[in-house]
Order: C-alpha cells, then structure tokens, then sequence
C-alpha cells in the first residue's frame, strides 16, 4: 500500500475528516494530494501526521509479519472447512497479536477474515459493523483482498436475504477472480446458491457442477456432500424429480458417522420436498417428519414444519395443518424470519378458507408482495403474484387482476 493510502487508511479508522487530521500540519487540499499520491510530503509533514495518528510506518519486524500472515491464512482456511471449534482456538491466538502489530496490510486481511468469521458463526450484528467498517476502505484494497471483501459481501447478503445485492457482489468477486492465481470453489458455490434461490437454475447447475469438480479435487467430503445437495434442491425446481432423487439418495448412508448426521436432516427435508411436488404427501410426510425429528436447531425447523402443515392440508387434515401453522409461526417470530411469518400466515389464510378477506387482501398486496419483490427470490415473488391475480380474477375485480398478472411478465 502507498504511504498516501497508508494514511487514508489510518484516518478513516480513526473517523477523522481530512480537516481534522490536517489541522495544524497543512493545508486540506495538501493532505488530500498525500493520500491521492501527487504529492510526496516531506519528513517533518509526515512525521507529524504519523504522530498525529500515533502510527510509526517504520516499525516492522518481518519474521513476525509473516507468521501472522500465515496464521491469518490457516484461520480462513478453518472458517471455510467449517472447523469450529480449530477457527475459535486460532482466532484467540490471533486477538491479541493484530492489537500489538504495526503490520497494516495484516490488520486489514484480519478484518476481512474476522467480517468471513462472523458470517460462519452466524453473528450478523457483528458482521455487519465490520462490513461498514470495510466499506470505508473499498478503495484501499489490491486485487486479491477485493475479491475476499466483494465474495464475504456477497454471503452476507445472501445471509440477510437481499439476492440482489448479493449478486452484485458475487459477479464483483467473480471478476475479480479472474486476475488472480488460486482456486477457490467456495466463489462457485455461493453463486449457485443465489442463482438457485432466483430460479435461474441452469446457470445454478453450472456453478454447483464447478464447485464440485474443485471440491472433489480437494477431497474436501463436507463440501462434496453440499454440492450434491445444492443441485438435487436445483433438479427439483427444475421437475426433474428423478434426477433429484437420485442427487440425494447417494447421501443416505449405510452407516452413520457425526458428519452424516448434520447432513441427515437436509437429505431428509429435501427428498420430502420431492415427494410434495410429486403430490405424494404420504411419502413426503416419511421423509419431512425424520427431518425434523433430525433437527436439532429450532430455527432450521422452521422450513420443514413448514412443508408438513401444506403436506397435511393438502391431505384435507385440517386440526393438524393449522396446529402446525400455529408452531410454524411462533418458531417464525422468535426467529425473526420474515419470510416465513408470511407464508404461514398465507397459509393459514387457505386452511381456513379466508382468502377473499379484505384485510389479507390489503396484507398481501402492501406489504408481503413488496417483501417478495424486494427479497429477490423470484419463484416466492411469481407465487404470490399469481395468488392475488388469482384473488381479484375470482372476486371479478377483472382490471385488478389483469394490473397484477402483468408482473408476471416484466
């Protein structure tokens, strides 16, 4: 990094205006061409601002330097083998040599790799100051820590439900990528999950199909396992069912290790959302019902429960639909996922035979369509888009109808 960066970048950790920091020293405009690179201050100038910072560009110790760097490295390397409890133990290692390190490039490779932590432990609060945090330097970063901040970036929107932006950044680190000398699989993967999640499934196969080429290369099993998942979830919204299944059911294993047991669940879950788009909800009630038997975290029952109450309405069985739907929505709540306090709450519009009520009307069409439309899920979108054409079509609100079935096509 360039002394003029250096200094930008010390000064936006500090929050401080270029006016703030030049006080005294020299002039704003100066202080500017410093950190543009027009301009090479002088000793006195940069001893100043150096001391004004409390930084000294001259301290290194290059033995150190590169040991931290490699522990930085082995740490990532952790997170993205999903190694929890190795990933805790190197990071309290870390801690406290970045406080103590004047080594500026490891401080911010430390920050991207802390922003990938926190996305792996599922602390989004945390993520997500550091993602501001990040913001602020973009432009501080070479190639190889852009493409770490644009595919973190892409995974944590992807965390929070915003498709778009996700994409964004993904195809950022995408072409990124492309100018830098590794492999990494993991770019691939997280793409075919968000064009899996827009439905654009033929291009979600390519990327899941990379990914698992380069995984099997790396003998990296955990990963394997998520590809074949990944594209038998992609075949399955394709109505390709029996290629799907067949994805899937190599997962079942004949004897069950710790791993398979995480994955068990997933397995389970999905080949029970094969069966329910097969119609056949006896066999996806086998499935689903081991599934959340699996399950250990509450929150990832929420999905589950949810296909076993439309499993057994679609099965006329109405008390135990809605008591479903009722569990489904309070886990939903607690949990803050939004997307499925509404689909249980549409849902339980249907068991009850309440579609045509007004205030759901109102309901659906101010706030859950725009949460759709917003999420960037378009499967979700298109689905309560045909719900309230359909709603309008049967009331002979005929203009309405045709207003809202119009958003299928743009």
């Amino acid at each position: 990094m360039e002394m003029g960066n250096l200094i930008k970048y010390y000064r936006q950790k500090e929050k401080w205006t270029q006016k703030e920091l030049a006080r005294g020293i020299c002039s704003v405009s100066y202080l500017s061409k410093i950190e543009n690179g027009m301009v090479e201050p002088s000793n006195e100038i940069l001893e100043l601002i150096c001391r004004r910072l409390k930084i000294d560009l001259t301290q290194t110790n290059a033995e150190d330097d590169e040991k931290l760097e490699k522990m930085l490295y082995q740490w990532h390397r952790h997170i993205q083998h999903q190694d929890r409890k190795s990933a805790d133990h190197l990071y309290r290692e870390i801690k406290p040599l970045i406080s103590h390190s004047s080594n500026h490039q490891c401080e911010i490779l430390f920050h991207l790799f802390l922003f990938r932590y926190h996305l792996f432990t599922s602390d989004l609060d945390k993520a997500r100051t550091i993602f501001q945090e990040l913001r602020q330097m973009e432009d501080l970063l070479n190639a190889e820590y852009s493409f770490y901040y644009y595919k973190f970036s892409g995974i944590f929107f992807l965390k929070t439900d915003k498709l778009d932006q996700s994409m964004t950044c993904m195809r950022k680190a995408e072409e990124t990528y492309r100018t830098l000398h590794f492999n990494d699989p993991e770019l691939f993967f997280y793409l075919s999950m968000i064009y899996s999640k827009k439905q654009e499934l033929n291009r979600g196969i390519i990327y899941a199909q990379q990914a698992l080429e380069m995984y099997q290369d790396m003998l990296f099993y955990e990963r394997i396992t998520d590809c074949h998942l990944l594209l038998g979830i992609q075949y399955n919204n394709l109505g390709e069912f029996d290629i799907a299944e067949d994805y899937l059911t190599k997962l079942l294993p004949k004897k069950t290790s710790h791993f398979q047991r995480s994955v068990l669940p997933k397995v389970y879950h999905n080949l029970g959302y094969i069966y329910f788009n097969r119609k056949n909800y006896h066999q996806a009630l086998t499935y689903l019902e081991k599934a959340l038997k699996l399950k250990k975290n509450h929150a990832e029952k929420i999905n589950t429960l949810f296909l076993i109450a439309s499993s057994y309405h679609a099965l006329n069985e109405r008390n135990k639909a809605l008591g479903l739907v009722q569990e489904g929505m309070e886990l939903a709540e607690r949990h803050r996922n939004q997307k499925y306090m509404y689909k249980f709450y549409i849902l339980k519009q249907k068991i009850n035979h309440t579609l045509f009520d007004e205030t759901f009307i109102f309901n659906l069409k101010t706030n859950i369509l725009s949460y759709f439309e917003e999420s960037g899920e378009k499967s979700e979108y298109k689905d309560i888009v045909k719900l309230l054409g359909d709603i309008y079509f049967q009331k002979r609100q005929y203009k309405n109808a045709a207003a809202i079935y119009q958003k299928l096509y743009t």
